[in-house]
C-alpha cells in the first residue's frame, strides 16, 4: 500500500536502512566527491609541478631549437613530459574518488542498480524528478551557485593579477610560465576552499534528504514488526501449542515416577530416581490447579504413590524445573519420602 510523504513521520529502522543500502540508496554528496577528487589532483600535481613544467618547458624549447637531437628523441621527451604531467594527477583523482566514496557511505555493492529498467526511460518520470524539490536543487540551484562562485573568483583573481598579466609580454618565457602558474594556483586554491564549504553544506542537505526519504509510516512499522518479530496472534498460538506439547510430554513421564508429592490438589510434583543414572532424584513433572489434578489422576490410574507434604510440594514446584535434579537442601526430605515408598514396594534405594 503506498503512503503519502506526510504519513512517513517515523525514523527508519535498521532493517529499512539495510534494504535502502542494498538498493544503492545512500546519503552521498556528489559535490563533496568532486571537490575531494579536485583536491587530490591538486595535491599530487604540486609535488610534480616544478619537475613537470620544467621538463615541459625544456621539451618545447628543444622543438624550437635546431640542435643535433633527432626527431625520435624529441618525440620521446615529449611523451615522457606529458605522462609526468598527467599520470600523477589522474592517479590522485582516482584514489580520492575511492576515498570520498568510502568516507561517505563505506563499501556498497549494488548489483540491482546495474539491472536495466524500462521504467527509467519514462520521460514523464524524468520531468517529475527534475521539477521536484530535490531535482530543482540538484539541477538548477547548485549549478547556478557554482557558476556564480567560479565567476566571482575568476574575475576578482584576474583583476588582482592584471598588472602582472600585462607585463607577460615584456619578460622571458620561463619567468612568464612561473607567473601564470602562480595566478592559476591562486585561483585553484580559492576555488577549492569556497567549494569545499559549499560541498559540506550539500552533504548535510543530502543527509537530510536521505533521512527524509527513508522515513516510515506507523503502518509500515507495524508491518515490519510482524515480518521480523512475527504476528503477535501467530506467536501466541505457537507458544500455546508448544506449551501443550511440553505438557503432553510431561504427562507421559508421570506413570514412570516413583512418587507424587502433593498439596494436596493445588500443587503436584512427580519425583523419579534411578541411582545408576542420577546423583539425586529428579522432577519429571509438576503443575498447579488443573495440571496438578491431571497429574494426580494419571498417578492414581498407574498406581503411583501420592504423598501429601504441602511445604515440600510448594518448594519443589517453585525452585526445581522439569527434568532437573533436586538441590541438596531437599535431599533429606525427599529421601525420607522415597524410603517410605520403597519400603512399601520392598524396593532398595
Amino acid at each position: 500500500m503506498p503512503f503519502d510523504e506526510g504519513d512517513r513521520t517515523e525514523p527508519a529502522t535498521d532493517r529499512r536502512r539495510r534494504e535502502a543500502r542494498k538498493m544503492g540508496q545512500v546519503a552521498k554528496s556528489q559535490e563533496l566527491s568532486s571537490i575531494l577528487v579536485f583536491f587530490g589532483s591538486y595535491i599530487v600535481l604540486q609535488f610534480f609541478l616544478v619537475i613537470g613544467f620544467n621538463n615541459w618547458f625544456n621539451v618545447w624549447k628543444g622543438f624550437f631549437s635546431f640542435d643535433s637531437l633527432d626527431l625520435n628523441l624529441h618525440y620521446h621527451n615529449f611523451i615522457m613530459a606529458f605522462l609526468l604531467l598527467t599520470i600523477p594527477p589522474v592517479v590522485g583523482a582516482l584514489f580520492m574518488a575511492l576515498f570520498s566514496n568510502i568516507l561517505q557511505v563505506g563499501f556498497v555493492i549494488t548489483p540491482q542498480v546495474l539491472i536495466p529498467k524500462f521504467s527509467n526511460l519514462d520521460i514523464t518520470k524524468y520531468f517529475k524528478r527534475l521539477l521536484s524539490f530535490r531535482g530543482l536543487v540538484d539541477q538548477v540551484l547548485k549549478p547556478t551557485i557554482k557558476i556564480l562562485i567560479l565567476a566571482y573568483i575568476l574575475t576578482s583573481s584576474l583583476l588582482e593579477a592584471f598588472p602582472e598579466i600585462l607585463n607577460l609580454s615584456f619578460i622571458d618565457v620561463h619567468k612568464g610560465f612561473q607567473i601564470v602558474i602562480k595566478i592559476v594556483t591562486s585561483i585553484l586554491v580559492k576555488t577549492m576552499v569556497v567549494l569545499f564549504f559549499f560541498a559540506l553544506i550539500d552533504y548535510l542537505f543530502q543527509r537530510w534528504q536521505y533521512e527524509k526519504s527513508i522515513r516510515m509510516s506507523k503502518q509500515e512499522l507495524k508491518e515490519e514488526f510482524k515480518t521480523t518479530e512475527g504476528d503477535p496472534l501467530i506467536k501466541a498460538r505457537i507458544k500455546r501449542l508448544q506449551s501443550e506439547m511440553a505438557r503432553r510430554r510431561m504427562m507421559q513421564e508421570v506413570p514412570k515416577a516413583d512418587v507424587i508429592i502433593t498439596n494436596p490438589t493445588h500443587v503436584a510434583v512427580a519425583i523419579f530416581y534411578d541411582p545408576e543414572k542420577f546423583k539425586a532424584p529428579k522432577v519429571v513433572a509438576k503443575g498447579m490447579g488443573i495440571v496438578a489434578e491431571k497429574i494426580i489422576q494419571i498417578a492414581k490410574e498407574n498406581d503411583v504413590p501420592l504423598v501429601r507434604n504441602e511445604t515440600l510440594a510448594r518448594a519443589l514446584f517453585k525452585e526445581v524445573e522439569i527434568n532437573f535434579e533436586i538441590p541438596e537442601k531437599f535431599y533429606k526430605a525427599v529421601a525420607s519420602i522415597l524410603a517410605t515408598v520403597y519400603k512399601k514396594k520392598k524396593k532398595v534405594i
